[in-house]
């Protein structure tokens, strides 16, 4: 009995390390919860958590592709030089892309390289690694530079395979930059 008062007087309670052991052994699982929290709302004020750097890669294709097509349903012809500009900014944000690709995962990267002399390719990636990168992967997909299919292999892996598609041809020398880069 001497030990608990000691240990209270300290300051010392059993709650903070079984708090603790609760925390460290659902690390992983809280890390995935607060990983999909998109707002915070405390009384009348809402708070967004930022979206990452590929979210907001994946906004800004799709303002350059909007601003592209204004021009046109406005009947509009598009001034040479804000076409190019437009042109450069959009494949500025394709190799980023693929630089974001090439940093995250070996293996998609080896796989989109290989489609350079086969027609598909596939590779194994996590999960975790999946969500880092698949806001890269619909922006490429969805300018149909190739086709994507994901295959749920275990919990945690997929099989990640590209097929090449008519407009492929496009991002090879966008590959080549993001690979100098």
């Amino acid at each position: 009995m001497d030990v608990i008062e000691a240990l209270d007087k300290l300051g010392f309670s059993f709650w903070q390390p079984i708090v603790f052991l609760g925390l460290w052994f659902f690390r992983s699982d809280l890390s995935k919860l607060i990983g999909k929290v998109k707002s915070i709302k405390v009384k009348d004020a809402e708070m967004l958590i930022l979206e990452g750097e590929s979210n907001i890669r994946n906004t800004e294709v799709h303002t350059l592709e909007n601003m592209k097509k204004s021009y046109v349903k406005a009947g509009e012809k598009v001034p040479e030089n804000m076409h190019k500009i437009l042109e450069k900014q959009l494949e500025n944000k394709y190799i980023g892309s693929l630089i974001h690709i090439r940093s995250s995962t070996t293996f998609v990267w080896g796989a989109l390289k290989e489609l350079k002399t086969n027609d598909d390719s596939s590779a194994l990636i996590r999960n975790e690694t999946l969500t880092q990168i698949a806001d890269d992967l619909s922006i490429l997909s969805q300018k149909e530079f190739f086709s994507l299919e994901l295959k749920e292999e275990s919990n945690e892996l997929y099989e990640v395979t590209f097929k090449k598609t008519n407009r492929f041809e496009i991002l090879i020398p966008l590959l080549d930059k993001a690979e100098d880069y």
